[in-house]
């Protein structure tokens, strides 16, 4: 599932599932002889671009997809997109952003201690800040891309962390 609407927890907002474990999945699948077909769960295709792509090059060249892993993956993708220049930052950046999302999803986020959620809220201050370095670098045709393949899904998901953490320290105070 890329997206996934049902029990015990939905999630459809930004399409979060780490390439990572997809092909963790999916090489279980390939393992156990499945050749013939794969079928994923992605709901709205919009926000899983990414994830997508990832799906379509694993089903078709599942040991090579498999071997090169995500964060090396992530950089390939981000220099066929945004050019080599901004490959390996912008692959970094998806890469620290699928791993700190499958952690805690912003659709499945939960009390924790107060310095784990400190902790939290500054790794994705670190990845924002690397953001925002990178933005002004982006070629003017790629900008609409790049607001909604990289900006828009890690600011939206440091503001829903940033959020929900504000109201929970809003109600311990209560």
């Amino acid at each position: 599932h890329l997206s996934y609407l049902g029990a015990p927890l939905s999630y459809l907002w930004l399409s979060t599932t780490a390439p990572a474990l997809v092909a963790e999945e999916m090489g279980r699948a390939f393992d156990a002889g499945a050749r013939r077909l794969w079928m994923v769960n992605a709901g709205d295709i919009k926000p899983a671009e990414v994830n997508l792509s990832h799906w379509f090059e694993l089903a078709w060249q599942p040991a090579a997809v498999r071997a090169e892993g995500q964060p090396a993956w992530l950089r390939g993708l981000a220099a066929r997109w945004f050019g080599p220049a901004l490959g390996d930052e912008v692959g970094a950046i998806w890469d620290q952003a699928y791993r700190l999302n499958f952690e805690r999803r912003p659709e499945h986020l939960q009390s924790p201690a107060p310095a784990d959620m400190a902790q939290r809220l500054a790794r994705f201050a670190r990845l924002l800040a690397s953001l925002d370095a990178v933005r002004p670098r982006v070629a003017k045709a790629q900008r609409g891309a790049f607001f909604q393949l990289v900006d828009y899904p890690l600011r939206a998901a440091a503001l829903a962390n940033a959020r929900f953490f504000a109201l929970e320290r809003y109600a311990a105070t209560m």
